[in-house]
This record gives C-alpha cells, structure tokens and sequence, in this order.
C-alpha cells in the first residue's frame, strides 16, 4: 500500500507507518509535514519563517491559524475562482491537540520504506524552504518532485500528481 499525505496528512502517514509498517509499501508526503521523531506540527511550523500561517490558542483550548494574507493568497493564490471562494470563507478553529501532540515513531521502520516527497514552490502554509529543510533533515527521501503550485493546487489539479504517483 502507498500513503499518500497532504499537509497535516504527512504526520498522520508517519504514525501509520510506525503502527503498521508490514502492510506500507512506500510513502508520498505531498505538501506535507516530514517530522523528525518527537516533533509536533506547531514546532515544524514555528521554524518556518515564510508561511504566511501563524498558530494562535484560544482559551477554550481551540487553536486557530492567524493569517499574515488571507487565506486564498496563504494557500490558493493559483486556484480557480470556485475554490478560492469557499476558502475565502476562513479556517474554523481546530482542536489544538493534533496540532501540538508530539509525534514518536520508530525512525528504523520509517527509513525502511521508500520515501517520496512532491514540494508545491509556491506553497506559503507549509513554504517551499521549509519543505526542503524537512527532507534534508530526514536524510532518507528517496526522490524529490517539485510542482509550481500553491498548497492546495495538488489537490485540485491531480494530473500531475497522478502522473508522478503512477511513476512510483
């Protein structure tokens, strides 16, 4: 089986991994968080300089990302015009846990699958520097693709996903 994570999906996809790893074939973090055992979402994204996302806690324990842009310039500047109207509606606040709960994974496990990661260049939620820190810090991606996107236009314009994943 191949995982595919986008964004948040990236930790979700190392935990299965560590959980279930005879039954993962390879991994796919598109867009997404590569964490380094021990590392929650928030401490990826508080060393990322370039987002255009900022976490902020509210005090029913929600969390909420405050936009330095909007959201449609954070991560759909490229979109079309349907996609960037929902996202103009803003972000819900999240449960906070997710984002700050640290990930431990079994690092052995993880480096035994082939790792593969799509950078979308024009991403500012998770921004292409940081996505190219994340796989030089993991030291075991086993190829690297970039798409001119923004962060969400992997996901609306799949055909380029799609021909890079049947390539694997």
């Amino acid at each position: 089986m191949i995982l595919v994570g986008h964004s948040m999906g990236g930790i979700v996809i190392t935990k299965v991994t560590d959980m279930i790893p005879e039954r993962i074939e390879k991994l796919v973090y598109l867009t997404a968080f590569l964490p380094k055992n021990g590392q929650s979402i928030i401490d990826i994204m508080t060393g990322d300089s370039e987002t255009y996302m900022k976490p902020v806690f509210n005090t029913d324990t929600t969390l909420l990302l405050r936009l330095t842009s909007d959201l449609v310039a954070a991560g759909c500047h490229d979109c079309p015009e349907p996609v960037k109207k929902i996202l103009a509606q803003g972000l819900p606040p999240s449960p906070a846990r997710p984002l700050t709960e640290n990930v431990y994974f079994n690092k052995e496990v993880l480096n035994s699958k082939p790792i593969y990661f799509i950078c979308a260049t024009q991403d500012k939620a998770i921004s292409y520097s940081l996505q190219k820190k994340m796989i030089e810090a993991n030291g075991h991606v086993k190829k690297v693709f970039s798409l001119n996107m923004s962060h969400i236009m992997p996901l609306v314009q799949v055909t380029e996903v799609v021909e890079i994943l049947n390539g694997l």
